[in-house]
């Protein structure tokens, strides 16, 4: 009886062991496929036998990931290269494709002659068949988007931003395309740049628009603390043409709190947008979004006093009408005596002096200690103001000066000929006993 089990117990051993020896032979067969193999495995990729590279890849799955060096013209794989590394570049047939996918063949690898990517070959084909069926395969297929997939000494280069950094006009349907169709809008590289940030940083408005409509966060910080919004906040402040995209990360998110350099963004646009329309919009949405529009910037001024000494017309409307800020606000501190109608009258900001006026603000208030607006008046442009509303042209101040006096110590001949020719009388003298001509003896002849 015991001779009999281990006479079984031999048999039993005999046959694992050649059972495991078959499966080491196949297994070897498998990952080790002969030459013949390989150049056999390329032509049948090349002319699209899909069951026949089915059958191969089945007994020998490193086919997928093989490479191949041709000898004979007549196995031509690539423009002008008789070498592979990859089946991907043999095919564009998207079932092929699909197939070599399937068996893990590498999308990322870089051709040495061609210095790009199976990837990067299937968008050089997009771009003329405008087909990305190909292009969408390999992103289904988990593609490495941390590099650039063209160029070697770009490879560390995220794929996005190496598209985005070759200013290439005709690359422009791609990058739209991976905008469009990227699982995470907010795909960042190793240093948190996403791909908000780089539309942003080259002007690419449309494809920003469409990240934005995607979700992309306007507010993402990089690890230098950026973000989308911040970055556009720089750009258009040194004279890029970014407001479209500052409007739309307005409506889609941005941060509403942000300050650039130490101020709010009332300020910021008063400051750097020139154009009165698109400063209209873009203050109307910011007050209608809750930014304070009596915030006071680094100087502290209020954005009314700010609008009225730049001459923004528009923004003194829009702050007056929408945000019920009151045409004579001011601010504590050194501009505490400097209302927004004595801001606009010393900087010659005779649209400004308008609309205040317009808006009801007072030519005849006093300001701070005894003087009067109209001893602000260096323009003569401005006075048929002051006649309309029946301003005392007499009007002395804490010194004693009447606007005449003024007019004569700054040698505006034009200015103190209206105002003695409205009324305005020569013969008032200030706390220092003098006249206004006394200031200025060659004036008696203007007025002769």
């Amino acid at each position: 009886m015991v001779k009999k089990i281990s006479a079984l117990l031999i048999v039993v051993t005999i046959v694992c062991v050649a059972h495991i020896a078959i499966n080491a032979s196949n297994q070897s067969d498998k990952k080790v496929p002969k030459k013949l193999t390989v150049k056999m495995f390329y032509e049948q990729v090349k002319n699209n036998k899909c069951a026949e590279v089915e059958n191969l890849l089945k007994k020998y799955p490193a086919l997928a990931t093989s490479s191949f060096m041709a000898k004979e013209k007549s196995i031509k794989l690539e423009e002008s290269t008789f070498s592979c590394c990859s089946p991907l570049f043999v095919t564009k047939e998207k079932a092929m494709v699909e197939l070599l996918l399937q068996y893990n063949s590498d999308p990322n690898i870089f051709h040495p002659g061609l210095n790009y990517t199976p990837f990067f070959r299937a968008l050089l084909e997009a771009l003329i068949t405008k087909n990305f069926d190909l292009p969408n395969l390999f992103l289904k297929y988990g593609v490495d988007l941390t590099i650039s997939h063209r160029k070697k000494k770009d490879k560390k280069t995220p794929f996005f931003q190496s598209l985005v950094q070759s200013k290439k006009t005709e690359w422009k349907p791609i990058i739209d395309w991976f905008a469009t169709t990227s699982k995470d809008p907010d795909f960042v590289d190793s240093y948190g740049r996403s791909l908000l940030f780089w539309t942003v940083q080259q002007g690419l408005f449309d494809t920003t628009k469409i990240l934005l409509k995607r979700g992309a966060n306007p507010n993402k910080k990089n690890i230098f603390g950026d973000t989308p919004f911040s970055l556009a906040l720089k750009s258009y402040a040194i004279g890029r043409p970014v407001m479209p995209s500052l409007l739309l990360m307005l409506t889609y998110g941005a941060d509403l709190k942000t300050l650039y350099k130490k101020e709010n963004l009332i300020h910021y646009f008063l400051t750097y947008c020139k154009d009165q329309m698109q400063l209209v919009r873009v203050l109307s949405l910011l007050i209608k979004k809750g930014v304070d529009p009596c915030a006071l910037n680094v100087q502290g001024m209020t954005p009314l006093q700010r609008a009225a000494l730049l001459g923004a017309a528009e923004a003194i409307k829009i702050l007056v009408g929408k945000a019920a800020v009151p045409v004579d606000q001011t601010s504590d501190g050194v501009w505490k005596v400097a209302p927004p109608l004595i801001l606009a009258l010393s900087n010659n900001m005779t649209s400004s002096v308008e609309t205040l006026v317009s808006l009801g603000a007072d030519l005849t208030k006093p300001i701070g200690e005894g003087s009067y607006p109209i001893h602000f008046v260096k323009k003569s442009v401005m006075l048929p103001l002051f006649f309309k509303k029946n301003v005392d042209l007499n009007v002395q101040d804490s010194e004693g000066k009447t606007p005449l006096h003024y007019a004569v110590i700054n040698k505006n001949q034009r200015l103190a000929v209206l105002l003695s020719n409205a009324g305005a009388r020569r013969d008032i003298c200030d706390n220092e006993g003098k006249k206004p001509c006394d200031y200025n003896p060659i004036s008696v002849l203007w007025f002769n």
